[in-house]
């Protein structure tokens, strides 16, 4: 009788795949949830990047307005983009599928990277790793790129410590496919390549890498837009060092309390306590390199969003979390390991084995029966802007006629609906003339009619019975750089749009400017 032979596979690999695939199912759940509960929308700042990736995909030139070049936006995520574009074609929930299925992978490429982490450890893990990044990634931003870039970072450094010096370069495109991923990720990369686990020809072919790559980047930037890094980084540090009076509000010690709080204050905290990994991971290992990038990373992070940056930090701010999230799991796997063994010896292999089987299976049954009851009980379409933007282009839309038309903060959704070209008023998806105009305090109604826009979009509060205003084109509330403003008159109002029971955000803490208005823009000799 012919042998039969069953695939098996071994604890190593098993465990990373059943809490991969737990993280698949929840946030694929999530996913469907929220189209059966008609919210599926992404973050406003993600329809900036699905914009400028479809202007790639038909007309090859990286713009937002279909005028200005700009490169305001990390790289990598939008190449993703563009090819998602040039092969299915934009889709809010291929998007998000692609997003779920990028942690998932990431999970089980940080899992596989930790073989003396016990099951009830891998557990424990994902249902934090879940738990957060079903928080704030699945938003059409770039961090689930950038955790699956820094799963094969992770991988890739196992790899080359193997003793061969060429395999630095893979830990070197690992590296740079997380910088290229998120930009500021290069705080927590370069300590973390200078501490890892590899020879000195390793680390330097790494190096190596890096800063090629990093060079062909900013002189690509250079050359094609003029400016080496983002505009968008360059707008959101006008003013210079600072204290950034908004992220102290932020974080609950001005007067002006945000939502997301306790989410920063964790990320917060954990980077801070991360020298206390430093201490407990063992020296030369890859928990080690890990937690001294938490540490090193973490502190330059902070700063630099706290003394280098005028503008709020949003929810996928908190990528940093991953750092001491996966230092933690690589430093505490071979601790678990020993007490493991320990209990091995008290209560028996097999009963050991079988307690730790249990409370595994108990903690990613959690995370199944979350994902259930998300599709059971599926979220109400949320408060949402982008449901004002959508019926202000129903009932104003024809008038606008497809003219050129430019919105501030809020105008992602408005610019993927709107026909016509969009111009961004805080100059994020801009150029490096706007950033120059915004600087220098110009004057931006010649700017804008230079540029032959057309109309002019805000959000207000009611106004009520007004002649004239005088509106920020950067916003207070959102930056403490005063910006140059833009005066409209109740005599060029095309229209307003409000309704409180589709978006009212007096309760989030915000000015409660829940009214579009959309304006005529004045330039010489249009009466």
């Amino acid at each position: 009788m012919p042998e039969t032979r069953t695939l098996r596979l071994s604890p190593a690999v098993l465990w990373p795949l059943v809490c991969a695939s737990m993280v698949l199912v929840l946030f694929m759940a999530i996913i469907i949830g929220r189209l059966i509960g008609g919210s599926l929308t992404v973050e406003d700042d993600a329809y900036y990047y699905l914009k400028i990736a479809r202007n790639i995909a038909t007309s090859g030139v990286s713009t937002f307005d279909q005028q200005s070049l700009t490169n305001g936006y990390h790289p990598l995520w939008l190449l993703v983009l563009v090819v998602q574009d040039l092969t299915v074609g934009p889709s809010i929930l291929v998007t998000l599928s692609l997003e779920a299925m990028l942690f998932a992978a990431a999970a089980f490429l940080f899992l596989r990277a930790a073989p003396d982490a016990p099951p009830l450890l891998q557990a424990g893990f994902t249902l934090c790793f879940a738990g957060l990044m079903g928080h704030f990634g699945l938003d059409g931003m770039e961090v689930a790129l950038l955790a699956f870039c820094l799963a094969l970072f992770v991988n890739a450094i196992d790899w080359a410590g193997d003793g061969d010096d060429r395999r630095g370069l893979v830990v070197g495109l690992a590296a740079a496919a997380c910088v290229g991923a998120r930009i500021d990720s290069a705080f927590f990369i370069a300590p973390a390549l200078a501490a890892a686990p590899l020879s000195r020809r390793g680390r330097a072919a790494a190096f190596a890498a890096l800063g090629v790559l990093g060079a062909a980047y900013a002189a690509f930037n250079l050359s094609t837009f003029g400016m080496i890094m983002p505009v968008s980084s360059a707008i959101k540090s006008l003013g210079g060092v600072q204290i950034n009076d908004r992220v102290v509000a932020q974080l609950g010690l001005g007067s002006d309390p945000r939502s997301h709080v306790a989410l920063y204050w964790l990320t917060a905290v954990l980077l801070m306590a991360s020298p206390g990994l430093v201490w407990l991971s063992r020296p030369g290992s890859k928990a080690r390199a890990l937690a001294l990038a938490a540490s090193l990373g973490g502190l330059a992070y902070l700063l630099k969003i706290v003394l280098l940056s005028s503008w709020m930090i949003w929810p996928w701010y908190n990528f940093a979390v991953l750092f001491p999230m996966i230092a933690a799991l690589y430093a505490a796997g071979p601790r678990l390991a020993t007490l493991a063994a320990w209990a091995d010896d008290r209560l028996g292999g097999e009963r050991a084995g079988r307690a730790a089987l249990v409370a595994s299976i108990a903690v990613l049954a959690v995370v199944g029966v979350s994902a259930a009851l998300v599709v059971v009980r599926p979220p109400k379409a949320g408060n949402s802007f982008a449901s004002i933007n959508h019926l202000a282009l129903e009932r104003y839309g024809a008038r606008l006629g497809g003219a050129r038309v430019a919105m501030g903060d809020r105008a992602g959704s408005f610019a993927m609906e709107y026909p016509g070209p969009v111009v961004q008023l805080e100059g994020l998806v801009n150029d490096k003339a706007y950033l120059a105009a915004l600087t220098r305090g110009a004057d931006m109604r010649g700017l804008l009619c230079h540029r032959a826009v057309r109309f002019v979009i805000a959000y207000e509060r009611d106004l009520g019975a007004y002649d004239h205003l005088q509106f920020a084109v950067l916003r207070p509330f959102l930056t403490r750089f005063r910006a140059p403003g833009l005066d409209v008159w109740r005599a060029d109002e095309v229209g307003h749009v409000t309704d409180l029971g589709l978006y009212d955000n007096r309760r989030d803490h915000e000015p409660g400017d829940n009214t579009l208005y959309i304006w005529r823009l004045r330039c010489a000799g249009s009466g």
